[in-house]
């Protein structure tokens, strides 16, 4: 498996038509041998906890374990090495009308994200977070907190 084989972005159990319950995120990065390496970011809906996709998302799509060495960077089988820089949180609306959040009427076809993830922090760039699931969710306008 290479880094181009893996999504950029993956929400698993996102609906665009209809309220979707919030979902937490971790953002990824993901490096090869050769030095290549790239953002991705993973969501699953209905998981509590950001540990949770992480682990997921290692054994669903990269079918293997890992080991994580005290820089927090994991070796996945000598190909792959990952390090999660953050996460947090989201949660679209894609209801019909307008709706209230942090009492500011916004677009019903919003994706709101915001927060950070208790075991890995904030990643260092939600605005880059932003413009990768803007991409990814063509039909939502995604905004932060």
């Amino acid at each position: 498996m290479t880094i181009n084989d893996l999504e950029d972005v993956k929400i698993e159990g996102l609906c665009g038509s209809g309220y979707t319950p919030e979902c937490k995120f971790v953002v990824v990065k993901i490096t090869d041998k050769g030095g290549s390496s790239k953002l991705i970011i993973r969501g699953v809906v209905g998981l509590r906890f950001h540990v949770e996709i992480l682990a997921r998302f290692v054994r669903n799509e990269l079918a293997g374990e890992y080991r994580t060495n005290d820089a927090g960077v994991a070796n996945l089988v000598g190909e792959l090495e990952f390090a999660v820089l953050g996460g947090g949180m989201m949660e679209a609306n894609a209801s019909h009308g307008p709706i209230s959040v942090w009492g500011r009427n916004i677009d019903p076809m919003t994706m709101r994200v915001w927060g950070a993830s208790r075991a890995f922090g904030m990643e260092p760039d939600r605005t880059e977070t932003i413009r990768m699931l803007q991409t990814k969710l063509t039909k939502l306008t995604v905004v932060g907190k």
